[in-house]
């Protein structure tokens, strides 16, 4: 694809997303004091995930060098 046309259809493709995600960002944090208690009740969740996440590709990671030597 041409450079030209990759990034004209890059940006009119991310700049209605990037646009949204602002948006959202702003009424989010217009309401804050309202959401906090919701964002706590996750954090653990998020925390757990991320763990697991890292588990995993430690172990992946692990299992592909043992299975290259």
């Amino acid at each position: 694809m041409p450079w030209g046309k990759f990034i004209l259809y890059t940006f009119v493709g991310s700049f209605p997303w990037c646009l949204g995600l602002a948006w959202v960002g702003m009424k989010l944090g217009e309401n804050i004091e309202v959401l906090k208690p919701w964002f706590h009740r996750f954090d653990a969740v998020l925390v757990a995930v991320g763990l697991v996440a890292v588990v995993w590709f430690v172990r992946k990671q692990i299992r592909a060098r043992r299975a290259l030597s």
